[in-house]
């Protein structure tokens, strides 16, 4: 059951973290997909809540040093940078700390039952999946103001295991 805690309270952190960014997203398409993950999550939320309850387990919350930590730094980042391209680039920064979370955990964990396994590497493909969506979202050229949006790519690398591979993420700049 301890996997799946870790599993709710990091969809938990993720739904928090994508309130938080969605208050300073004003692109239409930035918001559809913040809201597609949301959604995503929520339902993976749900999955973890009725396994820990059909187990009589406790429901795990995210720590509160980390809640405070990252709502302070998407408050300070968005206030040094309000576009949304900073808002891509804090979404891929959360699912890639979901990714590595989730891959501690199940590291940790390798004797958790299949099914929590199978919760946990499905919230680890989310994160994966929606990481590389939410940077390489393309905010059209504003001929207005004359900002362009470039995509560079960077290699992202976590080691927690073999089992964790390279994952190739795309950072709007503008």
């Amino acid at each position: 059951m301890l996997l799946l805690q870790d599993c709710i309270a990091g969809c938990k952190m993720a739904l928090e973290s994508m309130d938080d960014i969605r208050e300073h997203t004003d692109d239409k398409q930035l918001r559809e997909l913040i809201d597609k993950y949301y959604d995503e999550h929520t339902g993976l939320s749900v999955d973890c809540r009725d396994m820990l309850d059909k187990a009589g387990a406790d429901i795990k919350e995210p720590g509160v040093f980390a809640k405070m930590a990252a709502k302070l730094q998407t408050a300070m980042k968005m206030a040094v940078n309000d576009d949304q391209s900073q808002a891509a680039k804090l979404l891929t920064e959360g699912c890639n700390m979901g990714i590595e979370t989730i891959s501690g955990s199940l590291n940790e964990y390798r004797d958790a039952d299949s099914k929590s396994v199978a919760i946990a590497e499905r919230l680890r493909t989310l994160e994966g999946k929606n990481g590389g969506r939410s940077a390489a979202t393309i905010i059209k050229k504003n001929e207005k103001n004359g900002c362009c949006t470039d995509l560079v790519q960077q290699p992202f690398m976590r080691s927690c295991q073999a089992s964790c591979l390279n994952k190739l993420t795309k950072y709007m700049v503008c």
